[in-house]
């Protein structure tokens, strides 16, 4: 019963109310507009205070490493400094490395030609060193051997070549007489080749042609016998050739 006496007052207000209808519909849709905006502003409010709270927390937290981070900048340039001034000590020393070195290297290379200039001539002086040392051993051979040998053609007690010889020029003379009987016998045999040499090739030539004769009668016997052996061998046969025996002598007929 109240809710219907409510109900009946509320019709007779919007009776007795001048507003129209629509003006009414547009400010309930404004007064929801003004709440939904008051709403959406403090939510946007908040997520601001919620993202200067972060760049604040983000100030801070960079704040204490750089105050953290502070005594180790200060201190690495320092070290920087340092290194500046140890590194143009180093470029400075290098440069007088360098030029050291280059003065040191060509030294190095003058010296390393003078001794190897030296080596050759050391060399050189050690090859004529042996040459005339083995040169001055076979000259005091040859002057001992000298020696010996006019004590042998003195005759001198103990004074002899050998068992055979007296002195060496007595061998020498003994070979070279034993040479020129040699080369007489050579002289001889050398004329008998001369004098013997056209019979020589005649008789060369004779065998020759014998041994040409003995391999075309060889030829002809073996053919022979492949004939007769397939009985195609006959009486009549032209330019047969045959082998005949007369008085112990050979001779090829042609027939």
């Amino acid at each position: 019963q109240e809710l219907a006496e409510l109900k009946k007052t509320e019709q007779s207000l919007k009776e007795k109310d001048p507003t129209p209808a629509g003006l009414v519909e547009t400010e309930q849709m404004l007064e929801r507009a003004s709440v939904e905006k008051s709403q959406v502003d403090r939510a946007k409010g908040k997520t601001l205070d919620e993202i200067s709270a972060i760049v604040q927390k983000i100030n801070q937290q960079l704040k204490e490493k750089k105050n953290k981070l502070a005594p180790q900048i200060k201190a690495l340039r320092s070290i920087r400094q340092n290194f500046q001034q140890v590194e143009v000590k180093y470029l400075e020393k290098k440069g007088h490395y360098d030029q050291a070195k280059t003065t040191v290297d060509a030294d190095m290379s003058k010296v390393a030609t003078d001794v190897r200039q030296l080596q050759d001539e050391v060399q050189e002086a050690e090859q004529a060193y042996n040459e005339l040392n083995m040169q001055l051993t076979d000259a005091e051979s040859k002057l001992q051997r000298a020696h010996w040998e006019t004590r042998c053609l003195r005759r001198e007690e103990g004074a002899r070549y050998s068992e055979e010889f007296q002195t060496l020029s007595d061998q020498y003379a003994a070979e070279i007489s034993k040479l020129d009987e040699h080369c007489k016998e050579l002289r001889k045999d050398q004329k008998g080749v001369k004098e013997c040499h056209e019979d020589n090739l005649k008789k060369k030539r004779a065998f020759v042609q014998l041994e040409k004769l003995m391999q075309v009668k060889l030829k002809v016997a073996r053919q022979e016998l492949q004939n007769m052996a397939e009985g195609r061998y006959g009486m009549g046969a032209s330019r047969t050739v045959m082998d005949a025996s007369t008085a112990g002598v050979e001779r090829l007929v042609i027939e």
